[in-house]
C-alpha cells in the first residue's frame, strides 16, 4: 500500500480542482505566454544581489525587488511598520494569542491619494525569506485588487497569486515556522503559520505550473524546505500519472 500512499494527490478533490480552476482562470486573466515566461524566483544572487539583513532598509530592498519581479511600480508602494509582539517572560514563558484569532505578517490598504499601504508586522525582520514571502502576498493585493482583477479579497486566491508570479516557494516555505527559546532550566519551541494555503497546497501548484512549463527536475525545487519538497514529489508523482484528469496541463 506504500506506493499508492507515494503516488496519491497531496490534496484532497475539492481542493485539487480549486488550485486547477484557479492556475487556468490566472492563465485567461494574464495569457499563456506569461506563465510559461515568468521565472520560478530563488533565494540567490540572481535575484537578490546583496546580503539579506533584518533591517528595514534591507526589507526596502526586498520590497522593491518583489515588485520588480510582480511588475509593481515601487513608486506607488508605501511601506510602514506595526506590532503584534508577544510579552515574554523569564524561562520562555510568554502571553499567547487566541487560538482562534489569525495573527498577521502583513496588511494591505489601498489609499484615497492613489497609493497602495503595505504594513509589515516588524517581527518579519527578523526572517528576510519570510519577509519575502509576505511581500509577495501584499504585492498580489495589489495585482487582484489594486489592478482590478478581482472585485472582493480573496486570500486564498491572493497566495495562489504568489506562486503565479514566482514566488511559490518562499511562501510553501514559509508556511511553517518554528522558534526556539532558552532559559536557565527551561527550553522550548513554539510553532507558528503564516499565510492561507498549506505547504500540500503550494506544492500542488508548483507542481501543476512545473508540468504546464514542460519543467522536468527543476533546479528550483531545490530551495523547497524538506516537508514541502515531500509533497511536491508526491504531486509529480501523480500529475505524471493523472494527465488525463489534470485541467491545468
Amino acid at each position: 500500500m506504500f506506493w499508492k500512499i507515494k503516488d496519491a494527490c497531496p490534496v484532497e478533490p475539492t481542493v485539487k480542482e480549486w488550485i486547477e480552476h484557479g492556475l487556468l482562470w490566472f492563465e485567461q486573466e494574464l495569457g499563456k505566454d506569461f506563465l510559461l515566461q515568468q521565472p520560478t524566483i530563488t533565494p540567490t544572487t540572481r535575484y537578490f544581489d546583496r546580503k539579506l539583513q533584518s533591517t528595514e532598509e534591507s526589507a526596502l530592498y526586498c520590497l522593491q525587488k518583489v515588485a520588480e519581479w510582480m511588475d509593481v511600480d515601487p513608486g506607488k508602494i508605501n511601506l510602514s511598520f506595526y506590532s503584534e509582539e508577544t510579552i515574554e517572560f523569564s524561562e520562555g514563558m510568554g502571553t499567547e494569542h487566541d487560538p482562534e484569532s489569525k495573527t498577521s505578517a502583513g496588511m494591505y490598504q489601498e489609499r484615497q491619494d492613489g497609493l497602495f499601504e503595505i504594513m509589515i508586522e516588524v517581527q518579519q525582520l527578523r526572517d528576510p525569506l519570510s519577509l519575502i514571502a509576505t511581500f509577495a502576498h501584499e504585492l498580489g493585493h495589489v495585482k487582484l485588487l489594486g489592478e482590478r482583477k478581482i472585485s472582493e479579497n480573496d486570500e486564498y486566491l491572493t497566495d495562489l497569486a504568489t506562486v503565479v508570479w514566482g514566488f511559490g516557494l518562499f511562501n510553501a516555505n514559509s508556511v511553517i515556522s518554528s522558534k526556539a527559546w532558552h532559559g536557565t532550566s527551561h527550553h522550548g519551541w513554539s510553532v507558528g503559520s503564516q499565510g492561507y494555503m498549506t505547504q500540500q497546497m503550494f506544492a500542488y501548484a508548483l507542481a501543476l505550473l512545473a508540468n504546464y512549463r514542460n519543467e522536468q527536475g527543476p533546479d528550483w525545487a531545490k530551495f523547497l524546505c524538506r516537508d514541502v519538497a515531500k509533497y511536491f514529489d508526491r504531486a509529480n508523482n501523480y500529475i505524471t500519472a493523472n494527465l488525463a484528469d489534470i485541467k491545468f496541463k
